[in-house]
């Protein structure tokens, strides 16, 4: 096994061994400006939370965005991330 695939698997074991307790808030911070449905964070976050009932998504960077976009439909819970996660009522 190539020497970064170990690192990124250890890695993972690692914050899945902290996330997986049931009596722990997941943070899974994104930027506002990526791809949401590639993040890593989202996607550990689904694995052991796949009902988001104890996952709290944090977008940074809004500042970043592309012109013409908005996370409008995350925050509100308009969008798979955000009705997964709850949104902002």
């Amino acid at each position: 096994m190539h020497h970064a695939t170990k690192v990124v698997r250890s890695i993972q074991a690692m914050i899945l061994s902290y996330i997986e307790r049931d009596n722990v808030i997941v943070l899974a911070v994104n930027a506002a400006n990526t791809d949401l449905a590639n993040s890593d964070a989202l996607a550990l976050s689904r694995q052991i939370d796949p009902e988001g009932e104890r996952t709290l998504a944090v977008l940074t960077k809004l500042d970043l965005m592309d012109q013409g976009t908005h996370a409008r439909d995350i925050l509100t819970g308009h969008d798979e991330v955000g009705r997964w996660v709850g949104g902002i009522e």
